[in-house]
């Protein structure tokens, strides 16, 4: 299956509107994972809709859900906290700008994916982004603006 197929088997089991949060690079020498956010209120009660055997790390800001059944790891994240609920959809939505505007830039990122990266520290790499590569993927202007330098348009 999929990203996108187990993402929509796992979506209908949820409450509220989980949202992807995986799939910045296409899968490299395995299957990449698929990470699931979810903004809730009771992010300790999501265990409830997943399948037996799901495995569960509560963190202080959120609770990882590791669900079994998948020919790839999946993990919802859950938490009540917002500004965590958002952060990697919003590096999935920059990146797949990027993957769509630049795909000569993508490429490079795949081959630092393979190499060992996590894809937003490839982006980074490949864009020259200095400091945190988590932190830094979540300015979408700073982003596209590096991209569009090294692409040769500014």
């Amino acid at each position: 299956m999929t990203q996108e197929e187990i993402f929509e088997n796992i979506k209908s089991r949820l409450p509220g509107s989980p949202r992807m949060a995986s799939g910045g690079l296409p899968d490299v020498k395995s299957l990449s994972d698929v990470d699931i956010s979810l903004l809730t209120d009771n992010p300790e009660n999501v265990g409830q809709y997943l399948p037996e055997g799901t495995v569960v790390d509560k963190r202080q800001d959120r609770v990882i859900y590791s669900v079994p059944g998948y020919e790839r790891p999946v993990n919802v994240y859950a938490t009540s906290r917002k500004e965590l609920a958002d952060r990697a959809p919003q590096h999935r939505k920059i990146q797949l700008m990027l993957r769509m505007k630049y795909p000569e830039l993508a490429a490079l990122a795949r081959e630092e994916k393979a190499g060992g990266l996590s894809t937003e520290e490839a982006w980074a790499k490949v864009l020259g982004l200095e400091g945190d590569p988590y932190q830094a993927m979540l300015n979408q202007k700073r982003v596209m603006e590096a991209a569009s330098v090294i692409n040769g348009e500014a």
